[in-house]
Parts: C-alpha cells; sequence; structure tokens
C-alpha cells in the first residue's frame, strides 16, 4: 500500500513538471526576448543608415575619380574647341556642387550632384536652361546624379576650414584636365584655386562622411566622429 502511495505521488510530480512553463516563466522569457529583439533592431538600424551615407560618400567619390580617370585618358564624350586657355583641345571634367537653397538658376542641389564637360575650358560648369543633356549647344551637363535616399550633401569645406571641421561653403568645382591627374578646386562660382575641397553627406540618422580632394588629385573617403 505505502509503496502504491510513494508511485503515484513521484508520477504526479513527473507530470506537473512536464505540463510547460508557470504564467510568471512565461512573462519572464517574453521579456527576455522583446529586449534582445530592441537591441537587434537597434544595430540593425544604426548600421543600415552607416551603410546609406557610406555608400553615398563612395558615389561621390567614384564621381571624382571619373572625372579624373575620363580627362587623363582623353574620354572625348563631346567635342572639346581648341582656344587660349587649353590649346590642345585637351578633354576636361569635373564635378559640381551646390547646395544654395538661394540659387534660383541652379538645377542642383543637397540631393544631387552633376557630371560635366568643361567645353570652353573656362573652368566653371555652364549649364542654361534645364535638363541634363550635352548634346545640346552650350550644355555642358553630362549626367545629374541624384541621391534617392535619406542622405544628403549637408556641406562643403576648403582648405584649412576641412581640417578643421568648417563646412560653411556651399558650390565648389572640382576639375581635372588631360594629361595631369592634379586637380583644380574651385569654391562658389569664382576660379580661384584651392588646395583641398570636402564634399559632407549625411544620412537621416545623423551619420557622416567626408570625400576630400587635394589639389595633388588625392581622393579619399573617411568618417566624421562626434565628441
Amino acid at each position: 500500500m505505502k509503496s502504491t502511495y510513494k508511485k503515484n505521488y513521484t508520477n504526479n510530480r513527473l507530470l506537473s513538471s512536464q505540463q510547460g512553463f508557470t504564467f510568471i516563466e512565461l512573462i519572464v522569457v517574453m521579456s527576455i526576448f522583446s529586449l534582445v529583439a530592441s537591441v537587434v533592431l537597434f544595430n540593425f538600424s544604426s548600421f543600415n543608415t552607416n551603410i546609406t551615407s557610406q555608400n553615398l560618400a563612395q558615389e561621390i567619390a567614384l564621381q571624382i575619380k571619373q572625372a579624373q580617370t575620363d580627362s587623363i585618358s582623353g574620354t572625348r564624350l563631346v567635342v572639346f574647341p581648341k582656344n587660349p586657355d587649353n590649346i590642345e583641345g585637351a578633354p576636361t571634367y569635373g564635378v559640381r556642387f551646390d547646395i544654395d537653397t538661394n540659387d534660383d538658376g541652379s538645377e542642383l542641389d543637397s540631393k544631387s550632384m552633376a557630371y560635366f564637360a568643361d567645353r570652353n575650358s573656362n573652368g566653371g560648369y555652364d549649364h542654361p536652361g534645364s535638363g541634363c543633356d550635352y548634346s545640346v549647344t552650350g550644355t555642358e551637363c553630362v549626367a545629374k546624379i541624384q541621391i534617392n535616399t535619406g542622405d544628403i550633401i549637408a556641406g562643403i569645406c576648403v582648405d584649412s576650414g576641412c581640417d578643421n571641421g568648417v563646412f560653411d561653403q556651399e558650390k565648389a568645382t572640382i576639375l581635372f584636365r588631360r594629361p595631369f591627374p592634379e586637380a583644380r578646386l574651385y569654391i562658389g562660382d569664382t576660379l580661384d584655386p584651392h588646395s583641398k575641397i570636402g564634399i559632407k553627406v549625411r544620412s537621416s540618422k545623423g551619420a557622416e562622411r567626408v570625400v576630400t580632394t587635394t589639389i595633388l588629385g588625392q581622393i579619399n573617403v573617411m568618417n566624421i566622429t562626434t565628441q
């Protein structure tokens, strides 16, 4: 009789232990799962926004490098007439940035940039009218690159301002002419030469990177660290 009772008691305990989680245990497990999921989603969001700003910075660097390569290699997407400023009619390509919101005459903004051919060799980006068609007389625009993500071109630095993190410029032209790899760097609408230009990009979450080009033709992409 005693052995039967002991056996039944043992079976009941085993059955009770196999019935699953208690309500409190279930709540604890769900809380841990929610916490882990939140951390993973937060990290993924940060990773994603860093990737988009990095991709934009690399795209800008590639466009500048393309202008350098096309110029050195002698690519002739358009005719480059000979003139006193370009006696050999050497191919000259560049990238133009204009984030000035008050400039009604520009089709560029913080969400775009222009790859152009300096056909008249004046060192500037001449683009009358709208659209981007270099087959149109007087239009130097070869391609308008549109930024389709939440990222923007947030600022432009020049010379020592790039070393000090001062991005207070709104217009910049980075130009190359065959056969030299060196860059011609201009700020605003003037042709005053500079030694360095930096293009700052910012993601929708605030991640920032800067693409620098030096007068020697060196192109670099760097992170901007916040204190």
